[in-house]
């Protein structure tokens, strides 16, 4: 086997959502909360929920103070990381000012648990 550390590009993040995130994280308790109804969401919800993580991610992509990396073996991706800064410094708050201003339009999955 053959492992490969490398940079995250906007292509990857459909099938790092698909082949990684979701799969990974249908039981775990934060996404059980967010989504109480899971097991009975239908495949337009489900659907609808892959896109808003596919969107947040890349969201996260774009800004100057998130990093990913993800591992592949044999060419095929198994894992993939984020981490962000602290924005602690000056010139992390202007950054922070900056991308703020250039926010999009929110949008939440119906199923997702949310008061109105």
């Amino acid at each position: 086997m053959s492992y490969r550390l490398s940079e995250v590009s906007p292509g990857d993040v459909d099938m790092l959502v698909r082949r990684c995130n979701i799969p990974a994280m249908q039981q775990n308790p934060l996404t059980k909360i967010m989504f109480p109804k899971a097991n009975s969401d239908s495949g337009e919800e489900q659907e609808a929920k892959i896109r808003w993580t596919i969107e947040s991610l890349r969201r996260d992509l774009e800004n100057e103070s998130c990093y990913f990396r993800k591992v592949t073996i044999d060419g095929r991706c198994v894992v993939f990381a984020l981490w962000s800064l602290e924005f602690g410094s000056e010139g992390m708050k202007q950054k922070a000012a900056v991308s703020s201003e250039k926010k999009r339009e929110s949008w939440v999955p119906a199923s997702l648990d949310v008061k109105p």
